[in-house]
């Protein structure tokens, strides 16, 4: 329905996968999709198949006037990994996050909404308590918040 912009952007690790949907038009609504566990952020808010239809979460934010941004983590689908596999943890994912939110605002967006889903729950709440100014509001979806990881 709409098209990607997918690009690289430096992260804390090497380049960060990114897709974006719609920020041109969104007239500073944009929120940013933060991914779970096991699952990139564009496999997870942009799925498509050959003859579906109205899967994409990112389409349905584009329909409303809020563009999106999703990303994968250090390891997961095109970002790179320049470090131990095993050590991608909440707090790395979190320095991910940040390179973000930060190109986003070389971009002319401060302050984004935020979605994390999941594990995605977990790193976004807790960008927040650091950086509550950085963000206009955030939005947890079933986020882990306990479980295993440190």
């Amino acid at each position: 329905m709409f098209d990607n912009t997918d690009l690289m952007i430096p992260g804390p690790d090497g380049q960060l996968s990114v897709r974006t949907r719609g920020i041109e038009k969104s007239r500073g609504k944009v929120a940013v999709l933060v991914q779970g566990a096991n699952v990139s952020g564009q496999a997870g808010y942009d799925f498509k198949f050959e003859g579906g239809t109205d899967y994409s979460f990112m389409d349905r934010l584009a329909t409303r006037g809020v563009g999106s941004v999703t990303f994968s983590i250090r390891g997961y689908e095109k970002s790179e990994l320049n470090s131990d596999p095993l050590s991608v943890q909440t707090e790395q994912a979190i320095e991910d996050l940040a390179a973000v939110v930060d190109w986003l605002g070389s971009e002319g967006i401060s302050t984004p909404h935020l979605l994390g889903w999941s594990w995605g729950g977990r790193i976004a709440g807790r960008y927040v308590e650091s950086n509550p100014d950085r963000i206009d509001r955030l939005i947890l979806l079933d986020p882990a918040l306990g479980g295993g990881q440190l």
